[in-house]
């Protein structure tokens, strides 16, 4: 996911069959609490850099 705060919403496509995207921007103690709150044991974060300022949080979780 996305290292942040907050979110962008894109559209994309034509007039006739417009499609909204959301993207939603985490941090990573947020991103822990939500994932332990529906049920997954959190092993591993770590951060990815792609394109410049473009900041990943990758995670490795399984079920509890």
């Amino acid at each position: 996911v996305r290292e942040g705060d907050g979110e962008d919403v894109f559209t994309h496509g034509n007039a006739a069959a417009p499609r909204r995207y959301v993207e939603t921007y985490w941090r990573e103690s947020a991103l822990r609490s939500a994932l332990t709150d529906a049920g997954w044991i959190v092993s591993d974060v770590r951060r990815c850099v792609g394109k410049p300022h473009d900041r990943w949080l990758s995670i490795r979780a399984r079920r509890a």
